[in-house]
């Protein structure tokens, strides 16, 4: 097992080869492979995991806190409302921090504690495209329901987007929608998978939640970097990640 702030192993990320390869595209690779996704989550997963624990762990540390407060001054109503917008913030940050941290591993790169925070500057589009996502898509599910699950499955990917390739609200969203084209089938059992993934760790004595989270985290990137491997000509993503 590694050492923490550093993937286990020195190796090449299948999706690193992938994205040199002049073969890949949608036509000659499956752009959502369930069974490969889950199988390198587990793997992956299992090779970082004491360094991707200790990531999880320090990402909850905001809202721990935060509960800590609330309850020490639970009959001081004004300090809890001060300090739940600030915690709500860091636990954006530090959420868009870890998925950028699983991202790495999912291809294959080092990462450090520096990562959580290194999304800072792209909480406002995260938050303008969430409640833009969250709006469409309650809007769909206000048309009988089947509308909003179509729409949630094309756009999820926003975030990523935003993470990887630095995009603004809108961008990311449309970019979500194009790289998911013809895949909306696979993409809904692939999260039908992540929950039943999910519902066994919280059966595992809740504890097991927070492994199962990294599996699905690292196959949810082993996706999102499959789909932009063989996206379309029309996609018109950027080249390359934005740092």
């Amino acid at each position: 097992m590694g050492r923490l702030g550093q993937c286990s192993e020195s190796h090449v990320s299948p999706l690193t080869q992938e994205r040199h390869n002049p073969l890949t595209s949608a036509s000659n690779i499956s752009r959502v492979p369930i069974e490969e996704a889950l199988k390198f989550g587990w793997d992956t997963t299992l090779k970082n995991f004491w360094p991707l624990l200790g990531m999880m762990l320090v990402a909850q540390l905001p809202m721990i806190v935060f509960n800590v407060v609330s309850v020490a001054a639970k009959d001081h109503p004004i300090i809890v409302a001060l300090t739940g917008l600030p915690a709500m913030v860091v636990t954006l940050i530090f959420g868009l921090g870890l998925r950028h941290v699983f991202l790495k591993v999912a291809r294959g790169e080092s990462f450090s504690f520096g990562d959580i925070l290194s999304m800072a500057g792209r909480v406002l589009n995260a938050f303008a495209a969430a409640i833009i996502f969250v709006v469409v898509v309650g809007i769909g599910f206000l048309l009988f329901f089947v509308p909003g699950v179509m729409l949630a499955l094309k756009l999820q990917f926003f975030t990523w987007f935003i993470i990887d390739k630095n995009m603004g609200p809108i961008a990311a969203l449309k970019a979500s929608w194009e790289v998911t084209t013809g895949e909306k089938l696979q993409l809904f059992l692939l999260y039908l998978a992540f929950g039943v993934i999910g519902t066994i760790g919280l059966f595992a004595l809740f504890i097991g939640i927070i492994p199962a989270s990294m599996i699905i985290l690292v196959a949810e990137a082993f996706v999102y970097q499959r789909l932009i491997n063989t996206a379309p000509a029309s996609a018109l993503l950027p080249s390359g990640p934005a740092r």
